[in-house]
């Protein structure tokens, strides 16, 4: 049997966000979040933001009607929004795709 005392969670929870934060997946959590603001209540019911793959926020879309919208009147002011606010990860553009936005049923 092992003399050595097992470690208190919390400085293993501390740890895991310390190493999250150092790989930008904290942040990217963020800026998912802050989605929700910037689009507000209408854009967001149609659209679930992803991902961020080389400094771009990859958003999907519920239809081709939404994407052809906001790739059309609202994506400046989005991108402009979402950049406004965050440092890290850096946001450069956005791409809408057709795709799932519930979360798994």
């Amino acid at each position: 049997m092992s003399k050595h005392k097992p470690e208190p969670i919390k400085n293993t929870v501390q740890d895991i966000i310390k190493q999250l934060k150092k790989k930008g997946l904290v942040e990217e959590d963020n800026i998912i979040k802050r989605w929700k603001k910037a689009a507000g209540k209408k854009i967001n019911a149609h659209t679930k933001p992803v991902i961020i793959k080389d400094s771009v926020l990859i958003v999907n879309v519920e239809s081709s009607g939404w994407l052809f919208e906001l790739q059309t009147k609202y994506k400046n002011k989005l991108l402009k929004k979402i950049k406004k606010n965050t440092k890290r990860p850096k946001i450069e553009n956005i791409r809408f795709r057709l795709g799932e936005i519930k979360d798994g049923a």
